[in-house]
């Protein structure tokens, strides 16, 4: 054999071991990569497999898609509840009687999200107290409405 042939493929050989061990150590640290997310997919249980793993956690799931649902559930049922509760107020204190001071009466709105509600007026005078408690619908009353029962019930409206 030429010697020439014989560096020749000696050389071709050494390139090969280079790309093999170039290999080998990609490969490596792919497996180191692999195993190091198995051993965090498989953290805290007793020795059990991979699919035993991935089975409790898709029962786990399922539970919290569940639990969700329910959640959700509870939410909307609130919130409607929520819609007739009271969420807008209107308060004033004023002197009902000319004679009178220290602003004494007062009126309140109280309504709902759509504006649904009563007006609770009571008025001072010197010989006693008087409360009057008027309806509210869609924003209007069907009774007559004093000028600071109108001034409660509008600042309610727009809040």
């Amino acid at each position: 054999m030429d010697i020439t042939l014989i560096y020749g493929i000696g050389a071709a050989l050494l390139l090969l071991i280079l790309i093999l061990l170039v290999m080998i150590i990609i490969c490596f640290k792919k497996l180191k990569k692999i195993t190091l997310k198995y051993e965090k997919l498989v953290e805290n249980t007793q020795g059990e497999s991979l699919d035993q793993v991935i089975i409790v956690n898709k029962e786990s799931i399922r539970e919290l898609n569940g639990e969700l649902y329910r959640s959700n559930e509870k939410i909307s049922n609130i919130q409607e509840q929520l819609n007739e509760a009271i969420q807008k107020t209107g308060f004033k204190r004023y002197n009902a009687f000319s004679d009178m001071g220290s602003n004494m009466s007062f009126s309140v709105a109280m309504l709902d999200e759509k504006n649904n509600g009563v007006i609770l007026s009571s008025l001072y005078g010197r010989d006693g107290c008087s409360m009057y408690g008027k309806s509210v619908e869609i924003g209007k009353s069907p009774y007559p409405l004093s000028e600071e029962e109108l001034e409660v019930l509008n600042e309610a409206i727009k809040k």
